[in-house]
């Protein structure tokens, strides 16, 4: 049977050990979610949803770097934008049911490329709240990330507690994959006393609507 507008390309999905990098203040709450502007959040403030990544390359190009340095030959971030993070590994309960819009699903039932792999984020938020109020046991969205390719992934608020656990946060500093990550992207920590690339944070995608106490 062929696909029909409006469907959604549903999957069973698990999380192991995806990377959350998030405020330090919120270490006690690794699972908590407040209100924001990224890309699958909702337009309505219907509902919060997490995020997370497949890799800690990914985590930081989503939430410390993302486009803040296009058309800037300085690629530095202050050492404050590091110190003040945490990182956290989360991984599944249960098997969560998500919409997958890995290639080539976005092109095979009908859905803007807009939604997962944009700049801007209202093509994202649109699909969003259309997933969230299509079916209660929707659990969130799977998608590439748009710098790096790999797998990320958003919760709906109302599928985190059933869905994940979560480890123990420690000091993003402590991380021994962060210097390759920002070598990668050949970006460099300066002190706090100097300027950095501009900051936004309402482009912060995975870390932007995440947690609050």
């Amino acid at each position: 049977m062929g696909k029909k507008k409006g469907d959604l390309p549903l999957t069973t999905f698990k999380v192991n050990k995806y990377v959350r990098i998030m405020p330090s203040e919120y270490d006690d709450t690794p699972l908590g979610m407040g209100p924001g502007a990224s890309r699958f959040s909702s337009p309505s403030g219907q509902y919060n949803v997490l995020y997370a990544a497949s890799d800690v390359r990914t985590a930081t190009a989503e939430t410390l770097i993302r486009d803040r340095f296009v058309d800037d030959d300085e690629r530095l971030i202050a050492q404050d934008d590091v110190t003040s993070k945490s990182i956290v590994r989360v991984s599944s309960k249960k098997a969560a049911n998500l919409v997958d819009l890995r290639k080539p699903n976005s092109l095979a039932y009908g859905i803007d490329t807009d939604v997962s792999g944009a700049r801007a984020h209202g093509a994202g938020q649109k699909f969003s709240e259309r997933v969230y109020n299509t079916s209660e046991e929707i659990d969130g969205i799977l998608y590439e990330s748009r710098f790096t390719g790999e797998l990320c992934t958003v919760f709906f608020d109302r599928a985190v507690e059933r869905c994940l656990d979560a480890g123990k946060c420690t000091p993003l500093t402590a991380e021994p994959e962060l210097e390759g990550a920002l070598e990668e992207f050949n970006v460099e920590l300066i002190p706090a006393d100097e300027d950095g690339g501009d900051w936004d944070d309402d482009e912060d995608e995975l870390d932007d609507d995440d947690v609050e106490d």
